[in-house]
This record gives structure tokens, sequence and C-alpha cells, in this order.
């Protein structure tokens, strides 16, 4: 017996396999350590080397193959990133017609420079450094990849890339290149019989194939550096995209639209700002974690931008419906969003009809509103219900679907969600389920104001506005959430 219980004391636990594709990935992630700091900086600081190195030989094959790639072809992507008419502007009239802190502008002038200068090693490397400052650290990276999100989301063929992506896909397709030429010496170098034309031919080739493998050697190093700060950060992407399951799609969904965000803020990460990187990849992870659900979340695709602007009018709805307690009209959300939420550059261009215009056109769109066959009771029909106008959170799940008049098959489906309603404010305290039940009308003759609720409980108004908070958070919890994600 002792012997049994010595052997299970030594037995080491058999764990689970995980067996879908999902659990798998998500298992993976658990074996990427975090990173500190200092580790993102050392991390960081290994990319933009890799990058400098890449961009030092583009640059140098540039000055010994004037009539390839090189420097000329850095130039000609960063052209891709205007309209096609500013790109025959530039072609046509040079890189003057541009501001003078433009990349662009910057970089030729750099480059007419670099013409100037005497073959005097530490003049071109401190050009090419000039460049590749501007280049690898340009605020326009960020402003660029933004505008394209909002401007070209429809469009797949339109990709606008980071200056970093340019100096990586620059070296990759110059390796083709290089391979040409190496074929090409090689033919000529067999053709001559000359014997100082094939030592020139010789060394041609080795310049070439000195070129290439070392350019694949950065390529490489610096694909893994940045594959291993992806991959320390995957959980990041997790913990954001978890906040956004009650949005429409599901979790295995939204994840790998947060992977491309991680993936472009590490590609634009400025390590010399010194913030940590987790603070920074945020805002680009729900970027692009929002612009999944605005694809992903409807039958029809709505543009990013007007489902940015939809947003933009639930969370003002809400805002003002605490601030007058009680639901705002068209003309009242229009002057709030014009005078408080709107920017003097949006104003210019948008008059206060127009805006009240996009506002009704919102609500048609905005997934919070009616069905176009929505059926509504009449002011004498009251039930558990009736008054539900603003939903209790942004997953829309305690919203006006309730007051449909149900059909034959509709009428268990309600009951149920009646019962599970009751169910979930009961876990409330009473006072939070009462406040509840007046702010929303729920089993109530109408939604009461904030100031109506407070002389009930001889409370101030803001205390009252707190309690609602409060109840409303412990509302959007999983445990209690779950209970009605059902019926939505």
């Amino acid at each position: 017996m002792g012997e049994l219980i010595q052997l299970k004391k030594n037995e080491e636990p058999v764990l689970e396999e995980p067996t879908d594709a999902f659990s798998c990935y998500l298992a993976e992630t658990r074996k990427h350590p975090l990173l500190t700091k200092k580790e993102e900086l050392n991390l960081a600081i290994k990319i933009e080397e890799h990058h400098q190195n890449i961009f030092y030989a583009i640059c140098d094959y540039d000055r010994e193959n004037q009539e390839h790639f090189g420097l000329v072809a850095i130039k000609g992507r960063i052209r891709k990133r205007y309209s096609v008419k500013k790109r025959e502007e530039i072609l046509e009239k040079g890189s003057g017609c541009l501001k003078e802190n433009e990349t662009y502008r910057v970089i030729s002038n750099l480059e007419k420079l670099l013409d100037k200068t005497e073959n005097s090693n530490e003049d071109r490397e401190e050009i090419y450094n000039q460049m590749f400052k501007e280049l690898y650290f340009s605020e326009d990276t960020l402003g660029q990849i933004n505008r394209n999100l909002q401007n070209h989301d429809d469009n797949p063929e339109i990709k606008v890339n980071s200056y970093r992506e340019v100096i990586r896909e620059t070296a990759t397709n110059l390796i083709p290149e290089m391979e040409n030429n190496i074929l090409f010496y090689e033919n000529e170098m067999e053709k001559s019989k000359d014997e100082s034309s094939r030592d020139y031919f010789k060394e041609k080739i080795d310049q070439n194939v000195k070129v290439k493998e070392y350019l694949q050697n950065q390529l490489q190093k610096e694909f893994k550096s940045r594959e291993y700060f992806i991959n320390s950060n995957l959980r990041l992407v997790i913990s954001i995209a978890k906040r956004f399951m009650d949005r429409g799609p599901s979790l295995e969904e939204l994840i790998p639209e947060g992977n491309l965000g991680l993936m472009k803020a590490v590609d634009s990460f400025d390590h010399t700002k010194n913030y940590k990187f987790s603070t920074y990849a945020t805002w680009w992870v729900k970027q692009y974690v929002n612009r999944g659900i605005a694809h992903l979340g409807k039958c029809i695709n709505i543009p990013v931008h007007v489902h940015e602007f939809n947003a933009q009018c639930y969370g003002a709805e809400v805002e003002l419906m605490h601030i007058l307690g009680k639901q705002p009209g068209v003309e009242e959300l229009a002057k709030y969003m014009y005078h408080q939420t709107l920017s003097d550059k949006v104003k210019k261009s948008m008059s206060f009809e127009k805006l009240v215009n996009a506002i009704k056109k919102s609500k048609i769109v905005n997934q919070h509103e009616y069905s176009f066959d929505s059926e509504f009771k009449s002011k004498n029909e009251k039930d558990e219900f009736s008054g539900i106008g603003i939903p209790l959170d942004k997953t829309g799940i305690m919203v006006e679907l309730a007051r449909k008049t149900p059909g034959p098959e509709e009428s268990y489906v309600q009951q149920e969600l009646s019962e599970s309603i009751r169910d979930v404010l009961a876990t409330l305290t009473p006072r939070e389920e009462k406040i509840i039940r007046k702010r929303f009308g729920i089993g109530e003759e109408k939604r009461y104001t904030l100031d109506e609720i407070k002389v009930d409980f001889g409370v101030t108004r803001e205390r009252i506005r707190q309690l609602e908070a409060k109840a409303l958070e412990k509302l959007r919890l999983p445990s209690r959430k779950k209970r009605l994600k059902q019926f939505w």
C-alpha cells in the first residue's frame, strides 16, 4: 500500500493536449515570454540596426549601378503613397512641388547633396544616415497609414506601406535584380577572351554576390527579431480582443485583425520616445479590431469611417442622455456633437444641416437601431419591456427588439427573454435594480430622469448617476451577459 501511495506521488500529471486549431494557437502564445521594457528597447534597437544596414547596402548598390534600383527604387515606392495626380505632378515638376518637410522632398534634396559630395566615406555615410533617420522615424508614417485605413479601406488593391516596409521591399526586389546581374556577368565572362574583361566581370560577380548575401542575411535577421517582438505580444492582442467579443464577431475572428494591428505597431514603434511598447501597441490593435468589427459584424460591409461616425453618434447620445435625463432628439444631438465632439477641421467641411442629415442616416445603419420591419406596441400596451430605448451596454443586449409585437414563434422566446432579464436584474442590489428599471423603463410606464429618481431615494442626482454606472458595470460582466446573449 505504501509503495502504491509513493508511486502516485511520483506520477506526473497528464495534461490534455488541445485538439482544435484555435486552442492550439492560444496554447502556443503562452509559450512566448513577455518582454521587460529594457528587453523591448534592446530588441527595437536591434531591428533599427538591421534596417539601417539594409538601407546602406541599397544606397551603395545604387551608387555602383545607377541604371538599376537602389535609392531610385526607394523614391519610386515613396511616390506610390501619393495620388496618381500628385505623382504625375512630382514627375513633371520635381520634388519642389511638395512641402519642405515632406519625406520625398527631403530625400530628393539629400540625393542632390550626395551627387555633389566627393568620394568621402564620412560625408556619404552622414547623408545616408540623414536619409535613414528621415525614413525610419518619420512622423508621416503614422499619419499616412491612419489615412489609408480611413480612406482606402474598401479597396484591397490600395496598400500604403510604412517607410520601413519600403526599405524592406526595395531590398527584397533588389535580390532578383542582382541574381540576373550575376547570370549576365557570368555569360559575358564566358564569352570574353580578354583577360582584363574577364577580371572586370569576375569583380562585378563578386560584388553582386556579396551584396545579395548580405541583404539576405540582414533581411532574415530583421525578420526574426520582428517576429520575436510580435510573438511576445500576442497575449496583448488576445486580452484586447476579448473586450470586443460582444460586438458580433467571435474571438477567433477578432484576434487575426488585432494581430495585423500589432504588426503595424511593431513596424512604426519609435523606441527613442521612451514609452512602453504595450501602451503604444494598444491603440493600433484597437484600430484594427474595430476595423474588423465593421467588416465582420454586418452582412453588408459599411465603410470604416461610417462605422466610426456611428460609434461617435452613439457615444454622444449616451452622454447627452445623462446630461438631459431623457432621450435626445436628432437636432439636440447634432448641436451637442457640433459644439462638443467635432474638431474644427470637420466643422469647416460639414455644416450643421449636413450633420443633422448624417445623424439621421447613421440611425438607419446603426446596429442598435430598429429593423425596417419592426412592429411597435402602442403607448397603451405595457409589458416588462415597454420603454426600453437605450441598451444597457454597447452590446445592445437590451434593445428595442424586446418591444416588437411577438408572432406565434416569438412568444416563447420573448417570455424566456423576460424571465432572463428578471433573473439578471435580481443579481443586483434592490436599490440598483430599482434604479435600472426606472432609468430604462423595464416594467415601468416610462423611463425616468435622474432628477425624478433622486426624489424617490432622497439623494443627489450625481449619486443616482454613480449608482446607475455601477449597476451597468455589473451587468456587463460575462456571467450576467451570458444569460442574455442567446437572445441577441
